[in-house]
C-alpha cells in the first residue's frame, strides 16, 4: 500500500473488502495505470492485485536493478565503508567550470588551411565566451551541449560549419555532447552575442530529433 497513491490505497481495499459497487470506472483506470489489460471479476480480484504488484514492483523494475547491480559489483570499495568526504569529493569532480569544461573539449579541425585558419579563430572566441558565463549560464550551455549539467563524459566534441545569415547558429547533438559552431564568425563579441540569443531562447530547452 505504501507505493500507490493515497487514492488508489482506498479503491484497493474497498476491492479487497468486495465492496464493487459504483468503482467501475476507478477499477478500469485503476488496471489500466498499473499494466493490466482487462478488468478482472470480482471472484479472482485479490489475485489480479497481487499480478498487478509483482509486475510493477519486481518485473519492471528488474532489468534497471540488474545494472545497478553490475556498477555496484564492479565498484566494491565505493559502497563499503565510503566517507561523507570521499561522496563530496566525487561530486565535485563532475561540477563543471568553465576551466574543467574547455580542458575537455575536442575540436574536429578541417584539412584545408584556409578553413583551418577560421576554425582557430573560433576556438579562441568559443573558449572566451565559456570563461565569460556565469555558473547558472554554463549549466544551461552544459544542458543545451550535452543534456546534463555535470560533466559525465569524457569528451565535448566540436565540430565546424560555414553557415552564414539567418542559418546560422550553434546546434547541439546530445547524444555523442557535440556542438556544431560557425566558422563564420568575425570577432568574440558576434559569437557571445549570436550564442546568448539563442541560448536563452526556451526552444533551446526543447528537445528535437530528425
Amino acid at each position: 500500500m505504501s507505493y500507490i497513491p493515497e487514492t488508489d490505497q482506498q479503491l484497493v481495499n474497498s476491492l479487497l473488502s468486495q465492496h464493487f459497487d459504483g468503482i467501475h470506472e476507478e477499477l478500469v483506470n485503476f488496471i489500466s495505470t498499473y499494466g493490466g489489460y482487462e478488468v478482472p471479476k470480482q471472484s479472482v480480484i485479490r489475485q489480479s492485485i497481487v499480478d498487478i504488484a509483482k509486475l510493477n514492483m519486481v518485473v519492471v523494475p528488474f532489468v534497471p536493478i540488474a545494472r545497478i547491480k553490475v556498477g555496484l559489483d564492479c565498484y566494491p570499495l565505493l559502497w563499503k565503508g565510503v566517507s561523507e568526504s570521499l561522496i563530496v569529493s566525487l561530486l565535485d569532480k563532475f561540477k563543471p567550470t568553465p576551466a574543467k569544461v574547455i580542458n575537455l573539449i575536442s575540436y574536429k579541425s578541417s584539412d584545408n588551411a584556409t578553413m583551418s585558419m577560421l576554425e582557430e579563430r573560433i576556438k579562441s572566441y568559443l573558449e572566451r565566451f565559456i570563461r565569460s558565463l556565469s555558473k547558472p549560464q554554463l549549466l544551461a550551455f552544459l544542458r543545451f551541449w550535452t543534456s546534463s549539467d555535470t560533466l559525465c563524459i569524457r569528451k565535448l566534441n566540436v565540430e565546424f560549419n560555414s553557415t552564414e545569415g539567418i542559418n546560422r547558429r550553434p546546434i547541439a547533438n546530445t547524444c555523442d555532447a557535440v556542438l556544431h559552431v560557425s566558422r563564420m564568425y568575425f570577432s568574440a563579441e558576434e559569437l557571445a552575442q549570436e550564442f546568448n540569443l539563442h541560448l536563452n531562447d526556451t526552444s533551446a530547452r526543447v528537445f528535437d530529433s530528425v
